[in-house]
């Protein structure tokens, strides 16, 4: 994510630089598809909480969206040019409490539906309905129309992420057998839905495009909608674009984010992996954080936009992964996973059990401390 809010990667073949523009889009899907993981750990994990237990996690969720919404609020004020994804972050955990209670084929189900229509209706409804503000530079005043359907990343569309990751978390991040199925399946589904646009263009350019310069605006509202000449449904459906929320891109990248998300704890249960893991569980034991850190020190950096030769990105990527890895060796978790803690587990009445924030059956601490505001159990 700091590659993506730090540079504009060359065009395919001008160099290996070009290779960076993968992670234009993924980054957030990734970010998106671990929050889903998150909500189902702190939710109880393989068990399906019910009664207090389930007003308790209920309570924990809203309490984390709370606090995520007050520091979107402080960082909308900081003059920047990244779309700050905190204020759908939190939107997200709010829609998601319903969904807390399901069995994690019906989350599947679900998020292969938003998958599908998703899209449609993110094109459609600014069009429909006009009271959502379409076209206006001032969307303060529709706040749930405007992380709906016409932010950057809208929750008609990015909830497939955060559903399917859940669903990955209530199949057990103990569970080898469904680590593998989603592997795979994760696998085949990025390169099933990329191999249309790769055979059309004849090379691997459309998986390494960065079209950040027409994709971000700072309404995020879909440009294949115009009010005068109506909906230009062929840029809609037919795209590969990063942030474009078409099929092709929901099921690829979101296929990929979950194959990373359970290829890498698959890889976290042999028992040298802790030391070449160790750079990664830094950053995610505090990954809200850095996150923060990466949107302060960009605006500050780069307060015209992304730049071209990289910018800081490369040195603050490196400056993150050092800091929170030492971070890490002393604190349990970082100063903004704290507080989200603390304000969350006030909200519940008392602190989650250790076992159902971390799961049941021995799920790892590294997978309990998953997501942007996650932190370790048994604080």
């Amino acid at each position: 994510m700091v590659i993506a809010h730090s540079m504009l990667t060359p065009t395919w073949g001008s160099g290996p630089a070009a290779l960076l523009g993968f992670v234009h889009g993924r980054s957030g899907i990734l970010f998106a598809t671990v929050a889903g993981v998150s909500l189902a750990i702190i939710s109880g994990g393989t068990q399906r909480l019910g009664g207090d237990d389930l007003l308790r996690a209920r309570a924990t969720v809203l309490g984390r969206a709370v606090v995520l919404l007050l520091i979107a609020g402080a960082l909308s004020m900081i003059p920047t040019t990244i779309q700050v994804i905190l204020a759908s972050y939190a939107f997200w955990f709010v829609l998601s409490l319903p969904a807390l209670r399901w069995r994690p084929r019906t989350l599947l189900v679900v998020a292969c539906c938003l998958a599908l229509v998703g899209k449609l209706l993110v094109t459609g409804l600014p069009l429909w309905i006009p009271t959502w503000g379409y076209g206006s530079p001032d969307l303060g005043g529709n706040f749930v129309p405007t992380l709906l359907a016409t932010t950057v990343s809208p929750a008609l569309v990015w909830m497939a992420f955060v559903l399917a990751g859940m669903a990955l978390g209530r199949f057990g991040l103990d569970n080898v057998r469904a680590l593998r199925g989603f592997l795979v399946a994760g696998l085949v589904l990025f390169a099933g839905f990329a191999a249309p646009f790769v055979i059309s263009a004849g090379s691997p350019a459309p998986l390494f495009n960065d079209v950040q310069r027409s994709a971000t605006s700072t309404t995020g509202i879909d440009r294949t909608t115009d009010p005068a000449t109506g909906i230009d449904w062929q840029r809609a459906l037919w795209s590969f674009e990063p942030n474009s929320g078409t099929v092709f891109e929901v099921f690829s990248s979101g296929g990929l984010a979950l194959a990373l998300i359970a290829g890498l704890v698959l890889l976290g249960r042999l028992p040298w992996s802790r030391w070449v893991l160790l750079p990664l569980t830094g950053v995610g034991s505090m990954a809200l954080t850095a996150y923060v850190i990466h949107v302060v020190v960009l605006s500050d950096a780069q307060p015209e936009g992304l730049v071209t030769d990289g910018g800081p990105g490369g040195w603050l990527c490196l400056g993150l992964v050092v800091a929170c890895g030492a971070w890490s060796q002393v604190f349990v978790s970082g100063p903004l996973e704290q507080l989200t803690g603390a304000v969350a587990d006030r909200l519940a009445g008392y602190p989650v059990p250790r076992s159902q924030v971390v799961g049941h059956q021995g799920a790892t601490p590294q997978a309990g401390r998953a997501g942007p505001d996650a932190s370790r159990p048994g604080r």
